[in-house]
């Protein structure tokens, strides 16, 4: 779906202190970050509206 929209395989991978090794309960919340290699012409705002969009499309759809 985001390959899709932004024309680009995005890499996604843990961030936070998962990703540093520094989580202290696995309980707590989970950051998960997802980078794209060419969108500069988007800007933040227009990368999480239109990230937040497609997957509520596809929520829908289920």
């Amino acid at each position: 779906m985001l390959r899709d929209e932004f024309g680009s395989t995005p890499t996604i991978k843990y961030g936070g202190s998962k990703a540093k090794g520094t989580m202290i309960q696995e309980s707590y919340d989970l950051d998960v970050v997802c980078y794209h290699e060419s969108v500069s012409d988007n800007t933040l705002e227009s990368l999480y509206n239109k990230t937040s969009t497609k997957l509520s499309e596809k929520q829908e759809d289920n």
